[in-house]
């Protein structure tokens, strides 16, 4: 009897051993797929048999955890990165967490209840979806265990009211999905035992905005006075049992309760009662989650085509602007009718006009200089002073006219050609010469 007995306490000290020796591992609970700004998630370090407490590593450096349970209240994206524990000197493996910087698509809140409930009480929660509800249900955790609900869907239903079960323990996190993939935020619901709590927004606050906590005590409104606490230190007393933060910053952060002096309808005599609520976490965010990454691409969406845009008109501006050779300019080549493009950057609506005094042009003799406008209207008139070439007599240059429509002609304009002016000149005096003849004879 007494060799069984050495045995069984040989045994169980190998097994205390065995547990002391095991290699620790971190785990996530509740087990998402994706953690979105706002959530709340455990890390635990099983396996851990330390005395001393554990020590917790974020991206390789020591924190200030020491106990098994670490507990991230509202995760951001500064919550990214890797996680692990030591316990008897025992490491455990890394363990990556990505937080979103974003929220889920579909909206989950209390429809009636409040954050913090007497405990066996119940609320009702509204689950929204503008894409619809099917295939969708919800989950509850409480402690450390993760259950399935079962929602009773209509036909293309976008909207679901439901009752969850007593609320038994001091923290229950709802929220719901669709397969995994698609999933909307959480809502943390609380119990305490006490008459008097904090009631404030389920949400975490947000940096900019306001946040409101109001001090409600169960079964009356005949609240004569109220004074609230943050992390100990009395903030206001006054008659209004709520306090209001204009504008939340980090400092926000703490532990708030309230303490109240209240009376009931149906009691006519004797004191007030007083008593204060349990402390209550206020979590703030840095910035507000933005409603899925769909909105996120589109506004980066936005932002790059209005930049565009942008781009677009300074560009045209840019060009308005300039004094380069922006016309089509065409010359004509030596000992040829042909004619060569030299450029082309046609404004629709302008005119193509070489000035025959331009200094990087010189006239040369027998050239002209056209005005073409395309695309005339009706009654518009194309004008062409011609000069003589030198050595040219009897010959013209000839100005053409494509598309010409009904109503629309040309005018030219010609002088003399060999001998210029005065060879026309010398012409005319012989005409009139032979009529005083003629009239002499006469």
């Amino acid at each position: 009897m007494k060799g069984g007995t050495q045995l069984l306490l040989l045994l169980a000290a190998l097994v205390l051993q065995s547990r002391c020796q095991q290699t620790p591992k971190v785990s996530l609970s509740p087990t998402f797929t994706k953690i979105y700004s706002g959530d709340t998630f455990y890390l635990r370090c099983e396996g851990s048999a330390s005395q001393s407490g554990v020590k917790w590593y974020f991206n390789d450096t020591e924190q200030m955890q020491t106990n098994e349970t670490w507990k991230i209240a509202v995760a951001t994206p500064w919550h990214s990165g890797s996680y692990q524990c030591e316990s008897n000197r025992q490491t455990s493996d890394k363990i990556t967490i990505n937080v979103l910087g974003y929220a889920p698509s579909a909206s989950l809140i209390i429809r009636t209840g409040q954050p913090v409930m007497r405990v066996n009480e119940s609320v009702i929660l509204q689950l929204d979806n503008e894409d619809g509800l099917r295939g969708w249900h919800c989950e509850v955790y409480r402690g450390k265990t993760t259950k399935y609900i079962k929602l009773k869907l209509q036909e293309d239903s976008v909207s679901l009211d439901f009752q969850t079960s007593q609320l038994t323990v001091p923290e229950t996190i709802f929220w719901c999905m669709n397969g995994g993939q698609h999933r909307s935020n959480q809502i943390t619901v609380r119990t305490s035992e006490k008459t008097v709590s904090l009631e404030m927004y389920p949400l975490p606050a947000v940096v900019g905005e306001s946040l409101t906590l109001r001090c409600l005590v169960w079964g009356t409104d005949q609240i004569s006075q109220t004074t609230f606490y943050k992390d100990g230190v009395m903030l206001v007393r006054s008659d209004d049992p709520t306090y209001t933060i204009p504008s939340v910053t980090e400092s926000a952060k703490g532990r708030y309760k309230c303490m109240s002096i209240f009376t009931y309808k149906d009691r006519t005599a004797g004191p007030h009662y007083s008593e204060s609520s349990d402390d209550q976490d206020v979590l703030v965010l840095d910035h507000p989650p933005v409603k899925t990454l769909f909105l996120v691409l589109v506004f980066l969406l936005l932002v790059l085509g209005s930049a565009a845009v942008a781009i677009a008109f300074y560009i045209r501006y840019r060009k308005r602007a300039a004094t380069g050779a922006i016309y089509e300019d065409v010359e004509r080549k030596k000992g040829d009718n042909d004619y060569e493009m030299l450029g082309h950057a046609q404004r629709e609506g302008e005119y193509d006009t070489l000035h025959p005094e331009a200094p990087s042009r010189q006239k040369r003799e027998g050239e002209y200089e056209a005005l073409k406008k395309e695309e005339m209207e009706e009654g518009v008139y194309h004008t062409v002073q011609m000069q003589a070439a030198s050595g040219g007599g009897g010959e013209y240059e000839q100005l053409q006219k494509e598309g010409m429509e009904e109503g629309q002609y040309q005018s030219l304009n010609m002088e003399g050609a060999i001998g210029g002016v005065e060879g026309h000149e010398a012409s005319g005096k012989s005409d009139k010469g032979r009529e005083n003849e003629t009239e002499e004879e006469k």
